[in-house]
């Protein structure tokens, strides 16, 4: 008789901690999807923003538009903004609070073509996503040779969002 309570004792304690993992898991996955939309989101917002910044002076922003850009303040991603000269680039990083989520580099080129009369400005983005959940963002892209050329993510890192010209 003590056999069976025990065995049954241990049968249930295990079917519990299996509900409870299926649980955890599930919630975890709830939980990634409306914050790794939420990060996309405000890192295109930030590549946009940066994009009718430099329009304006001729260079990217350093650091975010809070005037402008309304963060969330229970996000669970801190945003880092960070600006390379030569050629134009910034590179926006989302990395998350909670190691269940994904992380995120946004980069956004600028080419400017300038003549005597005139100057034409073209851009370039994309968003890189980490493959596992981790609090450190993926490396930004190589930076392309020219307009036309195809902007990847570095190995081990997949396209989240590529829109070419913005």
């Amino acid at each position: 008789m003590q056999r069976t309570k025990c065995g049954c004792l241990i049968t249930s304690s295990l079917c519990f901690l299996s509900v409870s993992l299926v649980i955890r898991h599930y919630y975890y996955q709830l939980d990634r999807i409306p914050n790794e939309s939420e990060a996309k989101a405000y890192i295109g917002t930030m590549n946009r923003a940066n994009q009718a910044y430099f329009l304006e002076h001729q260079s990217f922003a350093t650091q975010p538009f809070p005037e402008k850009i309304k963060f969330p303040s229970k996000s669970k991603y801190n945003y880092k903004i960070e600006v390379i000269d030569e050629p134009a680039q910034s590179i926006t990083t989302a990395s998350p609070k909670f190691n269940h989520l994904n992380s995120y580099t946004g980069v956004i080129f600028a080419w400017v073509n300038s003549t005597d009369d005139e100057s034409d400005t073209r851009f370039r983005s994309v968003i890189c996503a980490s493959i596992e959940p981790g609090k450190e963002p993926p490396a930004p892209p190589t930076t392309p040779s020219s307009y036309e050329a195809e902007i990847t993510c570095p190995n081990g890192i997949v396209i989240a969002v590529s829109d070419g010209a913005i």
